[in-house]
């Protein structure tokens, strides 16, 4: 009993901390595309405004998302300002088919009155975090071979890693720009990243692949002699 408690704690924490993470990610307007297209080019918009403002558009407009992926020539389609889908399905009917090419999005405003308009606006996006803390520094015991970096005891090296994640969080592929110099620790390091949980990127709250930098250290703590070369402690401390 007392070790189920336990593990339903640790579970708590984690999705306590998932739920800080969530409200504390720097979010920012989206910099893809550099450039913001013609409205034209990516619906029709004479046929969004009939179809749009032939029903009641609020004083301050309606505001739909648009997420291109690199598989559909169509965006997914939604409304920011309401759970409501009719609006968002107006919409679709007018956009134009594009070429796929990757992960990207804007936000189109539709405004009502004597003058109706459309225009588009930068999405907001949030990239991925991990889903829970290092709670304390990993320590792996390896070889030092013909080949590895030399380096005194109590020696720091800074390590940086790029992780693809993918829109439910899972790491695709790990990229180390900066290794250690240690074939085991580095192998541990990718190992690490690779089986962490990420809350994944957001582009207007829809959950989208991203690449995320990941920084670190190891420390040597001690070493030693073996049959192999030599044999030596290492700390490893992956933020996030």
């Amino acid at each position: 009993m007392r070790s189920i408690a336990i593990v339903l704690a640790l579970l708590s924490i984690g999705v306590t901390y998932a739920r800080a993470q969530e409200s504390e990610r720097r979010c920012q307007e989206s910099k893809t595309p550099g450039k913001l297209p013609a409205v034209g080019a990516l619906l029709d918009s004479a046929r969004a405004v009939a179809d749009l403002t032939a029903g009641e558009v609020p004083a301050e407009g309606l505001l739909f998302s648009l997420i291109y992926n690199d598989d559909d020539s169509l965006p997914q389609a939604r409304r920011l300002d309401s759970a409501a889908t009719t609006a968002a399905d107006l919409l679709a009917k007018s956009l134009r088919p594009r070429r796929p090419t990757e992960y990207w999005g804007v936000r189109v405003r539709v405004m009502g009155g004597a003058a109706p308009a459309l225009t588009l606006e930068r999405s907001r996006y949030c990239p991925a975090l991990p889903a829970s803390i290092q709670a304390r520094p990993r320590q792996i015991v390896a070889v030092i071979r013909v080949g590895d970096r030399e380096r005194p005891i109590g020696t720091t090296v800074r390590v940086i890693a790029d992780a693809e994640i993918s829109e439910t969080g899972q790491v695709w592929e790990i990229a180390l720009l900066r290794p250690s110099g240690v074939r085991e620790v580095d192998e541990e390091i990718v190992h690490h990243v690779r089986i962490r949980p990420f809350l994944p990127a957001l582009l207007d709250g829809t959950p989208v692949p991203s690449r995320l930098r990941v920084y670190g250290r190891t420390d040597k703590l001690w070493e030693r002699p073996s049959e192999f070369g030599v044999e030596a402690a290492f700390s490893i401390t992956m933020n996030p």
